[in-house]
């Protein structure tokens, strides 16, 4: 539903699609029949979406393996737009936990409210632009 709604209201060329499987288990992956990923194949075809990269991260050692299967499946153009990010997530691994740390102090929050039409000063959208 959501990629509905964005079809209907957004302009978009591309999408960037990035898939965090740190609970991803091998029970989730079992469920996914051949059949289905052809399913899925098929809708994403017709909505039309174009993803400019699939990045896998947080990736565990069998998904390489199962990839090699789905890629049976998708077109080598997709296909070849998917990259395994997991080595360059454990590469940066102290400055991502130092990351995980970094909170808002809440106490120190104005209650005032700032409203985006004040803060760029325009109005409305030029959906209907009138020319004289």
């Amino acid at each position: 539903m959501l990629t509905d709604v964005r079809l209907e209201e957004d302009m978009v060329n591309s999408d960037i699609l990035i898939i965090d499987c740190i609970y991803l288990t091998l029970n989730h992956l079992l469920k996914y029949t051949p059949n289905l990923v052809r399913k899925l194949d098929l809708c994403l075809e017709a909505y039309g979406l174009r993803y400019k990269s699939i990045y896998i991260i947080n990736a565990s050692s069998y998904i390489d393996r199962i990839l090699k299967i789905i890629k049976a499946f998708m077109s080598p153009k997709i296909y070849g737009r998917v990259n395994m990010w997991y080595a360059k997530l454990l590469g940066r691994r102290e400055w991502l936990q130092e990351q995980e740390k970094v909170k808002s102090n809440e106490s120190l929050r104005t209650n005032s409210v700032i409203n985006a039409d004040e803060l760029f000063g325009i109005n409305g959208t030029f959906n209907k632009l009138e020319i004289d």
